[in-house]
Parts: structure tokens; sequence; C-alpha cells
């Protein structure tokens, strides 16, 4: 599931969802917004998870919008790291580093984005966690 939140003071709530995680979420909210009086091109920041395809969709969609990616995702990354680290690093041969490098390398402006944006999609990961609960009780 894809979901959109609006990071102005007005509109505190989710503004869009869709099923799915490709870069055609995108392209739905995107027509969405136009039905709805948007433009898509006014969008200047988005912030969002490290996904290949978010970040396909968002550079095709939104044309003017930088990206900020989430730092919930970096401090993931980071996380696992330290834990491997700590223990087994040396038996593992370090794959968690090189994941690590390899991420923020290739995600650097993204990451250093959110120093100037501070926008985050930390509250569309909570609906992702509850649904996953939700889901998981269902069994």
């Amino acid at each position: 599931m894809a979901l959109v939140h609006a990071h102005h003071e007005e509109a505190k709530r989710l503004t869009f969802a869709t099923p799915g995680k490709d870069a055609e979420t995108i392209a739905r909210f995107t027509d969405d917004l136009r039905v709805h009086g948007g433009d898509a091109e006014a969008i200047q920041e988005v912030s969002m998870d490290l996904s290949p395809a978010f970040q396909k969709g968002g550079k095709e969609h939104l044309p003017n919008a930088q990206m900020t990616f989430d730092r919930f995702h970096l401090m993931k990354l980071v996380n696992t790291l330290l834990k491997v680290w700590g223990g087994d690093a040396k038996a593992s041969g370090l794959p968690p580093l090189v994941k690590v490098a390899y991420t923020i390398m290739n995600h650097w402006d993204g990451f250093l984005h959110w120093f100037d944006s501070h926008i985050t999609n930390g509250i569309l990961e909570g609906f992702n966690l509850l649904q996953s609960a939700k889901s998981k009780a269902r069994g």
C-alpha cells in the first residue's frame, strides 16, 4: 500500500492511498492530484523510503520535487550494522557494512537533503506498522 501525506500545517492527515508499491503508485497519485485541481509539477519536496520503484515514480511523475530519503531507513541500516559489528562481524565478512556503505554512497544527496527539508514519511511508516499488525492479527 502506498500512502501520501501532505506536509503542511493545514493538512495533517492522510491525503491519498493506493494499492501497490511500484512506480505506478506515484502515477496514480499524480492523476488523482490533477482530478482534484492539483499540479504535480508544483510539488517541490517529497519524502520516501529507499524503494527503487518509488524513486523511479518520483523522478517520472514529480519532476520538480527534491527527494528526501526518510532517516528511519538510514537508521535501520546503521542499527543492523552496529548489531553485527558488535557480535559476529568478523565471521560474517561484514555484508551489512558493505550494504550500508553502498546505500549511503548511492543515496547521499537524498539523505543530506533531510537537513534542508526536515520532512519525513514517519507518519506513513506508522500506518504501515498498523496495517502489518492488523494483517498478523487476522492470521
